[in-house]
């Protein structure tokens, strides 16, 4: 028996390491679809209008903000409720004639909810944290801690953050059309799609990260964008979605 597990492990170790290549050339190749996408709606779409959730600081490992900072007729609504990210935002996003930034997380329901996220200093402490330490604005302190481990306990700061609903802050600052709808919402991101998915306005385009959810919810989230029209593309982490307006 051991020599069965044994010879088959050589024939599919090599199919393993084959695949796991390919696949992030596919990733890759998809992220760059989306980046072309974007250029070609900074052109050929009336409204040139993005918003992002969950923005964190708008530049750090986004796939294309250079895109839409740099592109004249590019603005943009960008919602993040953890207050030193949203510091740098407004220095990453300093044009306020061109960009809004709302210190806000969306949900079902307006009012207050405790949002968990790693204090500013942590690497201080922590000098190994990984760059996007910061990223993990959750409802879940879980999250966090699933990431780090025990360690990271003493430096997780709770705080009561306003909510925003996501046809709230649509209709308060985006008329009409828009491009682009960028997710990143540490789990929280296919309540955010259904929001979106059900207001009177569908953007035509949408990059959604999708690594934390379930299985099923991933098979969810991808049937409910084709049910909308959408094409839908996998970029590793993130689903890459387009109307039949676009084409990538």
């Amino acid at each position: 028996m051991k020599l069965l597990a044994a010879l088959g492990r050589l024939i599919t170790e090599p199919a393993r390491f084959c695949i796991r290549p390919l696949r992030r050339l596919w990733w890759r190749a998809n992220t760059a679809a989306f980046r072309r996408c974007i250029e070609r709606a900074g052109k050929n779409v009336a409204a040139q209008i993005f918003v992002k959730i969950g923005a964190n600081d708008g530049v750090t490992g986004d796939p294309c903000s250079d895109l839409l900072i740099s592109g004249p007729s590019w603005h943009g609504l960008l919602v993040e409720p953890v207050p030193y990210c949203c510091d740098r935002l407004r220095q990453n996003f300093p044009d306020t004639s061109r960009f809004r930034v709302v210190e806000a997380a969306i949900d079902t329901r307006a009012g207050t909810r405790d949002l968990y996220f790693v204090r500013r200093d942590a690497r201080t402490s922590l000098p190994d944290l990984p760059i996007w330490y910061d990223q993990l604005g959750t409802f879940d302190r879980q999250h966090i801690e699933k990431h780090f481990g025990p360690r990271i306990i003493p430096f997780v700061e709770r705080k009561p953050v306003a909510i925003r609903t996501y046809s709230d802050v649509m209709t308060d600052s985006v008329e009409g059309e828009y491009a682009l709808l960028h997710v990143d919402t540490e789990g929280h991101d296919f309540e955010i799609l259904k929001m979106a998915l059900a207001y009177q306005r569908l953007p035509h385009i949408i990059f959604i990260e999708h690594a934390h959810l379930s299985r099923a919810d991933r098979k969810l989230m991808i049937r409910a964008l084709k049910d909308h029209g959408y094409v839908v593309r996998n970029c590793g982490m993130d689903f890459f979605a387009f109307d039949r307006v676009q084409s990538a």
